[in-house]
């Protein structure tokens, strides 16, 4: 009777072992399946940064070209300020030369009737 109950606990013995292994086989496979879905995530995540990166120096140069075109245009507005000024100064000049000359003429007009007066 000993005999056949200590065979009895080996034999549950056994089947405690064989289900501690397939349960630890069973975890071991779920923490490889983990591990896969973790590398997977990870590889994901880089693809992710790496496009980030290329838009964030597309947008670099995209900050650099508006800078430039604007210091251009900033450039061109500045000539074309200063060329206002130079017309206009010779606007003004021009308009006084045209004044000196009507006066002239009415001066000029004036004399010769004076003149024709006096003849």
């Amino acid at each position: 009777a000993a005999t056949q109950e200590r065979l009895v606990a080996r034999e549950e013995a056994v089947q405690r072992a064989q289900r501690q292994a397939a349960a630890a086989a069973q975890e071991a496979e779920n923490a490889k399946a983990a591990a896969a879905e973790a590398e997977e995530r990870a590889h994901a995540a880089d693809k992710a940064k790496a496009e980030a990166e290329r838009k964030a120096r597309r947008a670099d140069k995209a900050e650099k070209a508006a800078r430039a075109e604007a210091a251009s245009a900033t450039e061109a507005a500045e000539k074309a300020e200063s060329s206002v000024d130079q017309l206009t100064a010779q606007l003004r000049e021009a308009k006084r030369e045209a004044e000196r000359a009507r006066q002239d003429a009415v001066f000029q007009l004036a004399q010769g009737g004076v003149a024709a007066a006096a003849a």
